[in-house]
């Protein structure tokens, strides 16, 4: 390259390095690479002053490097990839002069150097490249950002129309409750004051007898008590549940539920505490409400012979130890399916029932966290399991 300025030279070989860096922040590795091994070529014969065997194999390198860089791209040109014209331009106009460069060292030709003019052209045919994809990227980028916010826009048309869908099901799942609500409730409360009515009609006729007018006060009293105790259900199922955490023992609980039972001559009550701690962080009132209410449940399916057992022990639940309380009695039991409905609201299978036990019972263990699991056969009894987290004073209600 003596026939050249040798600044400019070395200009065109550290653009080559620069650009080489540029191409890397791009992200376009087999670029840079190129770009690279293009400019040492250049700057290496200036800066070590090479003899001419050395130049010629530098320039033997730059040439076979050249010739790659033409092959690969004009393939991808070929392919279909316009982008590359520039490249093939320069990659071209690059292997001329580096080939008339070779024939300088020889001695063949005279005249100035043409091989930075080469490299020049193969550089800003390389930026040029750099430029158009970071631009087709950016196109890209704005496209799929247009494309993203269609597509947010249809998906909250389609969250509104969701929750609206939503509100409406619900709306008639309510409406649908309320209207089994109102028909069991007319039908549990319209047979006391049929019964009623008709005791108060015969009470007022002049003939009654005195033991017929206690027979008929016997029956009001009867059918208001079972009046109050539907209402009183309804309370407790319908009322919003405020667990006010306290740290029980649940055995003393079951011990106070056992004593208050009323049990037949003929029923024997055992209670086995197995778990290292029975206590746990919970409401009293409300867990006492549900123990009676099973426990009550446990000796009615006895009438007036059986064994009732009550065990507490621990028990692990999808790898979190829980505190279980098992009810089991050894009564009439109940097939699949009534155990299946069982703690569904107003089914009852007992004529003086409400149906609400079971499930005010399934919503207080519900909010304690817990779970309450039954298993029955017809005839061989029935095992009622409370399962009861430790649970912790801070717990929200």
């Amino acid at each position: 390259m003596d026939g050249f300025p040798s600044v400019f030279v070395t200009a065109a070989g550290g653009y080559a390095c620069a650009t080489a860096l540029f191409a890397e922040a791009f992200g376009r590795r087999r670029d840079a690479g190129v770009i690279l091994v293009l400019g040492l070529t250049t700057l290496l014969p200036q800066t070590l002053a090479l003899a001419v065997p050395q130049r010629l194999i530098a320039d033997a390198l730059a040439v076979a490097t050249a010739g790659a860089v033409l092959h690969m791209h004009a393939r991808a040109y070929l392919a279909g990839r316009r982008d590359e014209i520039g490249i093939v331009v320069g990659a071209g106009f690059l292997l001329v002069t580096l080939l008339g460069e070779t024939t300088r060292a020889l001695g063949v030709l005279a005249g100035p150097s043409l091989a930075p003019l080469g490299f020049v052209a193969l550089v800003m045919g390389i930026t040029t490249r750099l430029f158009s994809h970071h631009r087709g990227t950016a196109r890209e980028l704005t496209s799929r950002r247009g494309e993203l916010a269609m597509r947010t826009r249809e998906l909250e048309k389609s969250n509104v129309a969701l929750r609206h869908a939503r509100e409406q099901l619900v709306q008639k799942e309510q409406l649908a409750t309320v209207g089994e609500l109102a028909a069991v409730i007319a039908h549990e409360v319209r047979n006391p004051l049929g019964i009623i009515a008709n005791a108060v009609s015969n009470l007022r006729k002049a003939t009654v007898t005195e033991p017929a007018r206690a027979d008929l006060l016997g029956i009001l009293d009867d059918e208001t008590t079972r009046l109050n105790r539907i209402v009183t259900d309804l309370l407790r199922y319908a009322r919003p549940l405020t667990v006010q955490r306290a740290r029980i023992a649940v055995n003393e609980l079951l011990e106070r539920a056992l004593q208050l039972v009323e049990k037949g001559e003929g029923i024997k009550v055992e209670l086995h505490v197995e778990a290292r701690d029975a206590r746990v962080w919970a409401d009293p009132n409300l867990l006492r409400q549900a123990f009676d209410n099973l426990v009550g449940n446990a000796v009615q399916a006895m009438e007036s012979e059986g064994t009732l057992t009550v065990r507490i022990r621990s028990a692990t639940v999808d790898g979190e130890e829980r505190l279980a309380v098992d009810i089991v009695d050894t009564g009439e039991g109940m097939d699949t399916a009534v155990r299946k409905r069982a703690k569904d609201p107003f089914f009852t299978t007992r004529p003086a029932g409400t149906g609400l036990g079971l499930a005010i019972v399934d919503r207080i263990i519900d909010a304690h966290g817990g779970q309450l699991e039954i298993s029955s056969r017809a005839g061989e009894g029935t095992r009622v399991t409370v399962l009861l987290p430790w649970g912790s004073p801070s717990e929200p209600p």
